[in-house]
């Protein structure tokens, strides 16, 4: 275990250090905000965040890369997702006016229906 291994150190043994973790065989765990030497030494990334964790294949460099396409990612789901909810709540604003003008239960139930499946897209997310 590794912990800001970098800080202290100068040039020189920050190179030897590099060299050696690059031909050592067994698993390093190293905690360190040097990108640099993150970049030069590790082959696996895990982050962990929100108690839990997640693995990234390659240097540190391939990890921002790929966390930053992982969130543009979610974002678009996101926004999909929003869509999806404003329409449903949509059609079930028009369900209930239907029901309403047309003095028809058959409108009323199928907005009840979309309003379940609405919560639960709403609760699923928490």
């Amino acid at each position: 275990l590794l912990d800001e291994p970098t800080n202290h150190l100068d040039m020189d043994s920050i190179e030897w250090l590099e060299s050696y973790l690059k031909s050592y065989n067994g698993i390093v765990i190293v905690v360190s905000h040097d990108r640099y030497f993150l970049d030069n030494v590790v082959s696996k990334i895990i982050e962990v965040e929100d108690m839990k964790s997640k693995t990234y294949k390659g240097n540190y460099s391939d990890f921002a890369k790929q966390k930053e396409e992982n969130m543009i990612e979610q974002f678009h789901q996101y926004m999909e997702q929003q869509k999806e909810i404003k329409n449903i709540e949509n059609t079930i604003k028009d369900l209930r006016d239907w029901a309403i003008m047309a003095d028809n239960n058959k409108f009323f139930k199928r907005a009840a229906s979309l309003e379940k499946r609405l919560d639960k897209m709403l609760n699923s997310d928490t």
